[in-house]
């Protein structure tokens, strides 16, 4: 019985509005089922901050999508991530619809990296 049911978004972190997000957040998406991971790439997995791209490593454990800036985010700013219908699930059925949503970064770094050289 072949699956032909349609990729869907099932949940983000941080989730669609936050505000106050740690500066060195991971940002996830959980789908409906476990994705190709050759479909989740820096074009169909996106962060942006003024329509600019910004680079980051992306990892992938079955259902769940992780993608982890370069370095930490700028202090109070919005950023949107963007998933495309270019990301398939393991039988190569799309995301049924593109995935936008934005969340606002707090002035600080997380407790945990105070320290660190930015």
């Amino acid at each position: 019985d072949p699956d032909d049911s349609m990729l869907t978004v099932v949940g983000t972190s941080p989730p669609r509005g936050a505000m106050g997000v740690p500066r060195d957040v991971q940002i996830s998406v959980e789908f409906s089922e476990d994705v190709d991971p050759r479909t989740v790439t820096d074009s169909s997995f996106k962060l942006l901050v003024d329509g600019f791209t910004l680079p980051g490593t992306i990892t992938w454990l079955e259902n769940v999508v992780t993608f982890t800036p370069v370095s930490p985010l700028a202090p109070n700013t919005t950023y949107t991530v963007r998933v495309t219908t270019a990301v398939r699930d393991l039988e190569e059925n799309p995301l049924a619809l593109e995935y936008i949503w934005s969340f606002t970064t707090s002035s600080a770094l997380s407790p945990g990296s105070f320290g660190q050289i930015d």
